[in-house]
């Protein structure tokens, strides 16, 4: 049936079905006793909510199975319905995967959006902080032994790009590392859009001294739109 056109009152039903009888099959399909192709396998999680089908959607991605149309959807899949222990066997293929942008990206919503601490350490994602998705997953997953360095890139000492400090900024709100933020968000040799980014994630965390560096920020841009008005006269 899966592989007919289907309408979504259909879908709904199917779905309800396979949620209702999965006690009798859900097992078979994780432990490999049932095969299906991946289109099955994707409806089973999308439309069903099937958990036990990312084991082979897990399984086709490492054995190189998956058109390569379809290794993105069944990344975000994965990162949207695995299980921790699962979500490292994701990171483990990525190390190796020119798809590890992709994976990067899925995990730190996995971690972000489910509020799932990975099982990742400073060893696993030390090599990654030039992805800006490997500094959220530093964040996100709190590992104090590469916070220093996700306060470099933040701070600029590197000449970091601004993708690569935007994410350092929001790990630094994951760090809850009001200090570093505050610190961002007064540093007026910083760049405007960094001072900002740096205020927003503050406030995200304390309102009201995000409102008061706001305060100063503001300030500081007209004093300085005044002293540029007079160099010219």
């Amino acid at each position: 049936i899966i592989d007919q056109p289907l309408d979504k009152n259909l879908e709904f039903l199917l779905g309800q079905v396979l949620r209702e009888s999965k006690s009798s099959w859900a097992n078979d399909l994780a432990n490999g006793n049932l095969k299906l192709d991946s289109n099955k396998l994707f409806f089973l999680l999308k439309q069903a909510g099937i958990n036990q089908a990312v084991v082979p959607i897990l399984r086709q991605l490492r054995e190189g199975k998956l058109e390569p149309e379809l290794l993105n959807e069944a990344i975000n899949l994965i990162g949207q319905y695995a299980n921790q222990n699962q979500l490292k066997s994701l990171f483990q293929f990525g190390l190796s995967s020119p798809n590890q942008p992709q994976v990067l990206a899925a995990l730190a919503n996995a971690s972000k959006s489910r509020k799932l601490s990975l099982p990742l350490g400073a060893a696993e994602l030390s090599q990654l902080l030039n992805n800006p998705n490997g500094i959220r997953l530093a964040g996100l997953g709190k590992v104090n032994d590469l916070k220093s360095k996700v306060v470099s890139i933040a701070m600029g000492s590197e000449n970091n790009k601004v993708e690569l400090r935007r994410a350092a900024i929001e790990a630094l709100g994951s760090y809850s590392d009001i200090d570093t933020l505050s610190n961002l968000g007064r540093d007026t040799k910083q760049p405007a859009r960094v001072r900002r980014l740096a205020i927003s994630e503050l406030a995200s965390q304390r309102l009201g001294l995000g409102t008061e560096i706001a305060a100063e920020f503001i300030q500081s841009v007209k004093t300085q739109i005044h002293q540029d008005e007079a160099v010219k006269l």
